[in-house]
Formats: structure tokens, C-alpha cells, sequence
């Protein structure tokens, strides 16, 4: 499901939304005293970069001639072809969770330079000492909220959806051990019985301030954990699918629009090949172009029989 989706969001929104749909990575530097967060892509001659503070928004996009500038400035001493630099830092910028703790063979400085963190990587290309460093630019507050607040109320809203139907489903069990019970049924083993499900009183319980307090403490690296990211990925890319549907629909009926006018194929077809709907979904398109034709041979039918 997830690939359908990733799919339709790379076709609809094109590579920008592919990296959008990315999830967040915990990192384990920090920045002006606040964690850092990093999200990349990474394509066959270049790399782009998201990283956040969860106050700021910085990028970087390197296409091929700029990584190869800055290897040379960096290491004057190496050469490697553009794969073998682009495999290196996608294995740097993977392992960001590691960086600094002794795991991996990374060692991460951050800097300001322009007010913007530049991160200098330390490690090994081919058993040959290796530095990198990324230069990040800030973003606007529009990018911040595409990749960050956005996608985070998303999540809220579908742990929200789960918790309800997890309560639902847990209410929906103890109508069914009743009914057993009702019928003279009984637990094997006392030790296994369970009180009915209080919506109110877990819900009191789950408020307790200092389990609450607790949990908050390392509530970044929970957030952006492993199931956490597949969470994130999915409600993005599902976001990017209730917005194509949207925007088909309503092209769909554009179209029907200009049919019901009785325009003519031609220009039924020129306002085909121009929506952007024809980029979106392969199979969208072709039962779209179905149903034109069934509508305008229909019509034309209609107009024989008048002349009949």
C-alpha cells in the first residue's frame, strides 16, 4: 500500500514530494542547544538535505559538479567517482542517530556560519581519512510547515483515529465475554479475569502528570523512532493521495463541464492533453478517456436521432 502510495505522490507531486514523504531522522548533535533532525534524498548525481532544530528549517541541494568542487576542495588528495561520494554520504547522513557515540566511525561538528548550522563529518573512504561538510541554508516558513508541522498533525490526527478504534475495539470484546458469560461460561483461571473496559478511567489514568512528565523527557527520540517513521511516511503520502483524488475530481468535472457545453472532440482533447491530470495516474487517465468517449459517442446519438 505504502509503495502504491509513494508511487502516486512521486507521479502527481514529482521528486520534491518524494523527499517530503521521507521521515525524519533523530540526531544525536545538537545545534544552538536543541537536537537536530535530518531528512535526505538521494538520486544518482545528486543529494538534497532537510535538517531541523523543530524552531528552523535548513536545505541543501548538491547537484554532480558541485560535489565533485567541493571534494576537491575538501579532500585535494582523492578522487572517487560521483556513486562512490554519494553512497559515502548517504551512509553518513543514515547513521545520524550514531554520530558522536563511539558506534560508527563518524565524528560530527556543527558550526554556525550566516546563521545556519554547517555540519563537518569526519570519517573514511576506502580506509583513506575523508571530510565532508554540508552547508545549510534556512527556508521559509512554508517549507517549515510542509516538512514539519504539517506532517506531525497528521500523525496526531491518526494515533487519534487508532486510539479510537482501539477503545471501540476493546468495548466490542467485553459485549462478547458478557454474552459468554450470560451463557454460563467462566474463566479457566481467576488470575486471568479482567474488569470491563473504563474509557474515562483509562483515559484519568493516562493523565497521571508525572508519567506524562516522564515520557516528555525523551520525547523527540520517541517520535521520530522506527515505527514512529513508518507512521510518518504513511500519512504524508496519504495526504499527497486525498489531495490527487481531490484534484481529479475536480478536473473530472471540469471536463464534464465542457462536454455538457457540446464542444467538440477536438477541443475536448486539447483540454485533455493539457490537464495535469494525464501526468497523475496512468490508470486515472484511462478510464477518464473511457468515459469522454462513451459520453460523446452518446451524444452523438442523441443528435441522430433528433435529425431522425
Amino acid at each position: 500500500m505504502n509503495n502504491l502510495l509513494l508511487k502516486m505522490a512521486d507521479n502527481s507531486f514529482g521528486k520534491q514530494s518524494k523527499l517530503n514523504a521521507v521521515p525524519w531522522k533523530y540526531c544525536t548533535v545538537s545545534y544552538k542547544n536543541r537536537n537536530l533532525l535530518v531528512k535526505f534524498e538521494i538520486s544518482e548525481t545528486s543529494y538534497q538535505l532537510f535538517v531541523t532544530d523543530l524552531v528552523h528549517l535548513y536545505s541543501e541541494q548538491l547537484l554532480k559538479t558541485d560535489l565533485h568542487s567541493r571534494t576537491q576542495k575538501l579532500n585535494p588528495k582523492i578522487e572517487v567517482p560521483t556513486n562512490r561520494l554519494l553512497q559515502e554520504i548517504e551512509s553518513i547522513l543514515s547513521e545520524a542517530s550514531s554520530w558522536n557515540t563511539g558506534k560508527m566511525h563518524y565524528l560530527v561538528e556543527v558550526r554556525e556560519v550566516a546563521e545556519a548550522p554547517v555540519l563537518k563529518v569526519e570519517s573514511y573512504l576506502a580506509g583513506v581519512p575523508f571530510l565532508w561538510e554540508f552547508y545549510l541554508q534556512s527556508e521559509h516558513g512554508e517549507q517549515f510547515n510542509k516538512q514539519v508541522v504539517s506532517p506531525l498533525l497528521y500523525m496526531v490526527a491518526e494515533l487519534q483515529r487508532q486510539q479510537r478504534e482501539l477503545i471501540a475495539r476493546l468495548k466490542s470484546k467485553d459485549a462478547e465475554i458478557d454474552n459468554y458469560k450470560a451463557s454460563g461460561a467462566t474463566v479457566s483461571r481467576k488470575q486471568m479475569e479482567t474488569l470491563p473496559f473504563n474509557e474515562e478511567n483509562f483515559r484519568n489514568d493516562m493523565n497521571i502528570m508525572k508519567d506524562v512528565a516522564e515520557n516528555l523527557k525523551m520525547a523527540v527520540p520517541n517520535v521520530f523512532s522506527k515505527d514512529a517513521q513508518k507512521l510518518y511516511e504513511y500519512v504524508v503520502l496519504a495526504s499527497y493521495e486525498a489531495q490527487t483524488l481531490k484534484s481529479l475530481t475536480a478536473e473530472t468535472e471540469q471536463c464534464r463541464d465542457k462536454i455538457t457545453k457540446n464542444e467538440t472532440p477536438k477541443e475536448i482533447t486539447t483540454l485533455h492533453s493539457h490537464s495535469s491530470c494525464s501526468q497523475k495516474d496512468v490508470e486515472l487517465q484511462r478510464r477518464k478517456e473511457l468515459q469522454r468517449k462513451l459520453e460523446i459517442d452518446h451524444e452523438k446519438k442523441k443528435k441522430r436521432k433528433i435529425k431522425l
